[in-house]
């Protein structure tokens, strides 16, 4: 997150705190953890807040979550590579 001007630290008490709110575990933690690196808040009325209390997502917001996403894609594929080779 840091190398994407991504904040880890919010994204690590977005996820510690919201996780639980969506009805999907699996979804939960993905979705807060994006919430806290944006440091917005990431809303479905009726059923879940994420990042409660913080900014409302912006159109750039969407360039950040793609750096973020591909860095995590090319980081797994390193660790599996690592892996399979080790």
């Amino acid at each position: 997150a840091p190398f994407c001007k991504a904040s880890l630290v919010s994204a690590w008490k977005i996820v510690w705190r919201d996780s639980s709110q969506t009805a999907s575990p699996n979804a939960g933690v993905p979705m807060s953890a994006m919430a806290g690196a944006l440091q917005v808040e990431l809303e479905k009325v009726n059923h879940y807040q994420l990042g409660k209390g913080l900014a409302s997502p912006k159109t750039s917001d969407l360039q950040t979550s793609r750096k973020i996403l591909f860095a995590c894609v090319a980081l797994s594929a390193l660790a599996f590579t690592l892996y399979s080779v080790f």
